[in-house]
């Protein structure tokens, strides 16, 4: 039985091979991993200073690249801390809704030139500041900052403005 790897004749187009082998591997592995990056948002709620659970979480996603967001994810969050892993290229909406109907919804634009990296993110949400007589739903905006090089709150100008973008 001839050894493979060890024959005078074909060492070097063998050896070649190998290398060339090796080397599309990596390429191949570089590029997934480039494709595969993610903004990863994770949340911690609060009610009164202190940890609240018990309420129930919908994920929005753009899917068709249109505007309107469908659902595809829910669950009642058992912990006050939730961690999202978003796609680049792509919107999403995450709804906080607490059992008093109080919602916060944060709407994600992850479109980017930047999108070499994952990317962290941290949320507070305190229910506490919520106030279902005046606004009982309230949406922020987050999209990538060229300034601050990564993802941040676009400020909304009114709460009011907030309201009618529900209704």
């Amino acid at each position: 039985m001839k050894n493979f790897f060890y024959n005078p004749t074909n060492t070097n187009s063998r050896l070649a091979i190998l290398i060339s082998v090796m080397a599309l591997m990596m390429f191949v592995s570089m590029q997934l991993n480039a494709q595969n990056t993610n903004l990863y948002v994770t949340t911690e709620t609060h009610f009164n200073g202190k940890a609240y659970k018990g309420y129930m979480v919908t994920v929005y996603e753009d899917l068709l690249g249109n505007g309107d967001f469908s659902p595809i994810d829910q669950f009642m969050a058992t912990s006050s801390k939730n961690r999202f892993d978003m796609k680049y290229n792509s919107a999403y909406m995450i709804d906080f809704a607490t059992p008093a109907d109080l919602h916060y919804t944060v709407q994600f634009d992850t479109h980017t030139s930047k999108t070499a990296e994952d990317r962290d993110m941290e949320i507070d949400v305190d229910f506490s500041k919520l106030d279902i007589n005046e606004y009982p739903n309230t949406i922020e905006m987050v999209s990538f900052n060229d300034e601050e090089q990564n993802f941040a709150f676009q400020p909304l100008v009114d709460a009011k403005v907030q309201q009618a973008a529900v209704k």
